[in-house]
Parts: structure tokens; C-alpha cells; sequence
């Protein structure tokens, strides 16, 4: 399993009944604890405590919110490009439009980069 699928079990977590969720934490948990996986997990309490210092932290690995000992958030660093892939990835407007796009493309209804930039200095 790679860092890239671990949101995203966490995400399943959330789905699943009590006893798939705590098989799936420890071997989550077992992974963590032999540096597979760069993560930390802070409970509610901590998190509310020394929020700044988690944000800092979360440039340097993924941040596990625990309540009652189960995953509730995930605090991950978003710069960059991967504020890109998240906004795309978590907007349905945006992947529309670009699916739109692309659709036009393949039809070749495009035009040259030069008449786009007239345009772009008309509005």
C-alpha cells in the first residue's frame, strides 16, 4: 500500500462497520510504527491544543485526528500542486469544465494561442 491509497482508506473507513474499521486502523497503525508510512496520530484534545504546531507538522507528514481512538480528519499540507489536484479533484464545476474543454478539443473546435491572448486583453 502506498502513502498516495491511504486517504483514501481512511475515507472507506468512514463506510465500513466496527470491526473491518479497527482491522484497518491496526494494520494502518503496524505500518506507521515500521516507517512505511510517514504519519502521525493526535487526538481532538491535542489537535485543539496545539493546532499551529500541527500545521507546521503537516508539511513534514500526514496528520491523523482521533476521536475515541478512531480516524476522524486528515490534516495534510496542500502547496502548490497539490492545492491544484485537490481543487480540481474536489470540484465538480471545475472537472466539468475541464471535461468540457477537452470534448471542444477532440471536436478541434480550438483556436490559436495568439487569438486567445487578443481576446483575453479585449475583456
Amino acid at each position: 500500500m502506498s502513502i498516495l491509497s491511504l486517504p483514501g482508506v481512511f475515507f472507506i473507513v468512514s463506510t465500513l462497520k466496527v470491526d473491518k474499521i479497527d482491522s484497518i486502523i491496526k494494520m494502518t497503525i503496524d505500518m506507521v510504527k515500521k516507517e512505511e508510512v510517514r504519519m502521525k496520530f493526535v487526538s481532538v484534545a491535542e489537535a485543539k491544543a496545539k493546532f499551529s504546531e500541527i500545521l507546521r507538522e503537516s508539511k513534514k507528514e500526514d496528520i491523523i485526528i482521533t476521536s475515541r481512538g478512531k480516524p476522524k480528519a486528515l490534516i495534510q499540507s496542500l502547496e502548490g500542486e497539490d492545492f491544484e489536484d485537490f481543487l480540481i479533484s474536489h470540484s465538480r464545476k471545475i472537472r466539468e469544465s475541464i471535461e468540457k474543454a477537452w470534448e471542444e478539443c477532440k471536436r478541434g473546435e480550438v483556436i490559436p494561442l495568439e487569438e486567445f491572448m487578443r481576446r483575453a486583453k479585449r475583456k
